[in-house]
């Protein structure tokens, strides 16, 4: 059976391609295909749970029978590496706006000898049919696990976030929520920027609100999380995130609108603090999100595209597989609050 491997930047680094990379090797694993994750660094990531060992690039075999090479969109060094090879290679691209830092200076990434590209949303499946006509897209949406990211009884009045991307922005609207939108509140910030996936489970299940400080997202995966540990959402959807974000599942601003954000903030908390049928319907909103993102929608998309790849690489089915029919992911909707 011809065999799967996943290039991938250091596990140690915390970002969510790399989970979903990893996702995608444990999925095909269980599901009977020969499949494997490769690094130039073999450390486990200690952030995150897997029960995968990481094998060094020099194992991974050249020949157009012999391994199916996915490649990081970001990393132009692994491209480069495997351009003049004869194996099939397909992009992982998980976030469509760093796709150009891994051309380098070729046009595109069939020149690379890439034939296709992995996607996790409609949005950037939308950049890449543009951006690469000559590629073919394939939708594979990520999970999200209930039973990791669940609610707890109590939820002490806090907000947790993650300001990687946006340290101005936050700074700026916690001064402003603080000035303007905190009278007789008194509120917790926990924030969760190196933080292990555990540890973000356990900030989400006992925060009453999460907010979003995502910033060119493919999908936003952070939000959804916090929808499913029972978090009032709000902030920025980071573009990505228009995919699933409603006016009845959060409370939205448009991009780097940091006053209207600050002033969505404070709704969320008073909404949080005040309880009521309204803080159900939005908790109840936030779950049905999330559940859309289920493990076997992603199981379905992922067997789907990759039995018909190793059946058009000449490397057979496994026994294991039986692909269902995946259905597209939610249009983009815009956002609310």
């Amino acid at each position: 059976m011809t065999r799967i491997v996943y290039i991938t930047w250091p596990a140690t680094e915390i970002t969510g391609g790399i989970k979903s990379a990893f996702h995608h090797v444990e999925a095909l694993r269980q599901a009977g295909f020969d499949a494997a994750i490769a690094s130039n660094d073999t450390t486990p990531p200690g952030w995150f749970e897997t029960p995968l060992e990481i094998l060094p690039l020099s194992a991974v075999r050249r020949g157009a029978d012999r391994d199916i090479v996915v490649l990081p969109e970001n990393h132009p060094g692994f491209l480069e590496r495997f351009a003049d090879w004869p194996n099939r290679k397909v992009v992982l691209c998980l976030n469509h706006f760093f796709a150009h830092r891994g051309l380098g200076k070729r046009r595109g990434y069939g020149d690379y000898g890439v034939s296709e590209l992995i996607v996790a949303g409609v949005a950037p499946a939308t950049f890449c049919r543009q951006r690469f006509p000559d590629l073919d897209v394939h939708i594979v949406p990520p999970f999200i696990d209930p039973d990791l990211f669940a609610p707890r009884e109590r939820k002490a009045l806090a907000v947790c976030l993650t300001a990687r991307k946006r340290r101005f922005e936050a700074a700026f609207i916690k001064d402003l929520f603080r000035a303007c939108h905190a009278k007789g509140l008194t509120v917790r910030w926990i924030e969760l920027n190196d933080a292990s996936q555990a540890d973000m489970a356990d900030a989400f299940a006992s925060s009453a609100v999460h907010l979003s400080l995502g910033r060119f997202e493919s999908v936003g995966r952070t939000p959804l999380e916090a929808m499913s540990a029972g978090c009032v959402c709000t902030g920025f959807l980071g573009f990505g995130g228009r995919e699933y974000a409603t006016d009845y599942n959060g409370f939205w601003a448009a991009e780097d609108d940091l006053i209207d954000c600050a002033r969505q903030l404070g709704r969320a908390v008073r909404l949080a603090a005040d309880g009521g049928p309204l803080y159900h319907e939005t908790l109840q909103a936030g779950f049905a999100t999330a559940r859309r993102y289920s493990r076997d929608r992603f199981t379905a998309h992922l067997t789907d595209y990759w039995t018909r790849a190793v059946d058009a690489a000449g490397g057979g089915r496994p026994a294991a597989a039986e692909p269902a029919e995946p259905a597209e992911p939610a249009g983009p909707a815009e956002p609310g609050g």
